[in-house]
């Protein structure tokens, strides 16, 4: 593609009920390996989203900033390269409008965002001279909002991901104890931080997937989770140690239980 893409990133800090604008003095604040803890819907959407509150597509996934580039492993992921940064200030209901696009009518307060919309916020519009980190086809409007301890970016579908710095001192935390792992496959899970997410992530969607087929009285879909989920794990264990093919293996897995409940 010859057109560069324009994204934004946002900073600000909250204290106790407090909030407080922080002006980030230059983009090293952005810079390191970042981890989705929770995703946002505007709450007052009239439209069917394809991202749920807290989507485990999306919860558990990272995003490295450097100089050189910005990676993810989110879904619809690209690689940024060459990044650039330059600074404005906006409010945060600015800010939502800007990210989501003013079709949403949305703002702080219907994404929960727990933030006065109209907070000073300091905006780091990001230009990549190559590529770019959008989770859906519009790129020119991805925006990022930092804080010291959390950043905030729209992704696919006006969903807005919540990130904080990724822990990189402790060990992989899968959804089993590694302790008794009993084969390649959850070794190498054992041995690797994004299996690990990927994962526990599963786990989480399968089971949450599971109690609302059991919530609706549907027998049918509720048989069908635990029938596919055991001929998945038997797929997945036949990948043996190839982390790529558990990683396509999890996320294959984690597109088909969002849509348990969609053949009915």
């Amino acid at each position: 593609m010859t057109s560069k893409y324009i994204k934004s990133v946002v900073a600000f800090l909250f204290i106790g009920s407090w909030s407080v604008s922080v002006l980030a003095e230059d983009q090293t604040d952005l810079m390191g390996k970042w981890q989705v803890v929770g995703a946002s819907i505007n709450t007052e959407s009239q439209r069917t989203l394809n991202y749920q509150y807290n989507d485990d597509r999306l919860v558990g996934r990272e995003l490295t900033i450097t100089p050189q580039s910005i990676l993810s492993n989110l879904p619809g992921s690209n690689h940024c390269q060459s990044p650039s940064f330059q600074q404005q200030e906006l409010t945060l209901d600015s800010w939502v409008k800007k990210a989501v696009g003013e079709a949403e009518s949305a703002d702080a307060k219907s994404y929960n965002l727990g933030s006065p919309g109209n907070d000073s916020v300091t905006v780091f519009n990001i230009n990549c001279q190559n590529g770019t980190f959008s989770g859906e086809g519009d790129a020119d409007n991805v925006l990022i909002a930092l804080s010291r301890h959390k950043i905030r970016l729209n992704w696919s579908d006006g969903t807005i991901l919540i990130l904080i710095p990724a822990d990189t001192n402790t060990l992989p935390q899968p959804s089993f104890s590694c302790a008794k792992a009993n084969n390649d496959t959850e070794n190498a899970i054992c041995n690797d931080a994004e299996l690990a997410a990927y994962d526990v992530s599963v786990d989480r969607a399968f089971n949450f997937w599971r109690k609302q087929a059991v919530a609706a009285g549907n027998s049918v879909v509720q048989h069908r989770i635990l029938k596919t989920q055991r001929a998945w794990l038997h797929e997945r264990n036949s990948c043996g140690e190839d982390k790529t093919c558990l990683r396509t293996q999890m996320q294959q897995r984690l597109e088909s239980l969002a849509h348990a409940m969609d053949e009915q």
